[in-house]
């Protein structure tokens, strides 16, 4: 990817050095006189990783939509920057989704549950994939932000030209096979019975 900056702030990675399309209510910091940072500089701002929910959760079933969501991953914090205190604030843009089996993508919105949706358990969303095959995968998000800060209690933001990316903790799912048993017993009356 073209302007690649590598952050040392911990497992913050920081790509895309062009100014995003998009501007509200931003003016630029060197207006006031005050200086103008930089990806690597508000990177230690993005301190909270994005967090991953699995439905249904721990395990699904090959060959049916396991629904992924990503946290609410918009952040806010006030700090010390170039010797004035400011606040950055973070806005998730994409969601790049390792599904652990060699599969990915990256979509604009974090997901929601089935419950949210109103969908049944294993029906399709917007942010689930399908398990081909049984086995345990480990999943994680990147979380795609833009930066804006003010300084001194300003009352316009400032965009920060770039990209910062923070990956979820992994969680780990099982794909279980369904195997399909006629049964003559409610498996609530007998939970040991032939496909209970």
């Amino acid at each position: 990817m073209d302007g690649v900056i590598q952050c040392e702030r911990g497992e913050v990675v920081c790509y895309s050095n062009e100014q995003p399309a998009e501007a509200s209510d931003e003016k630029p910091a060197v207006d006031a006189g005050l200086p103008t940072p930089g990806l690597s500089d508000v990177a230690k701002f993005l301190a909270v990783r994005p967090k991953v929910t699995a439905e249904p959760g721990e395990w699904t079933l090959a060959g049916y939509p396991t629904n992924f969501v990503a946290g609410d991953a918009a952040q806010q914090k006030a700090g010390e920057l170039l010797g004035h205190e400011v606040t950055v604030r973070f806005t998730p843009t994409a969601y790049t989704w390792d599904y652990g089996d060699g599969t990915s993508r990256t979509l604009a919105a974090a997901g929601r549950t089935w419950a949210q949706l109103g969908q049944e358990q294993f029906t399709e969303t917007p942010t689930s994939h399908v398990y081909a095959a049984r086995g345990t995968y480990t999943v994680t998000v990147t979380v795609g932000f833009t930066a804006q800060y003010r300084f001194d209690g300003q009352d316009a933001w400032s965009q920060v030209p770039g990209t910062l990316a923070l990956t979820s903790a992994p969680v780990t799912v099982t794909a279980k096979g369904v195997k399909v048993v006629l049964v003559n017993e409610d498996c609530n009356e007998n939970p040991t019975g032939p496909g209970c």
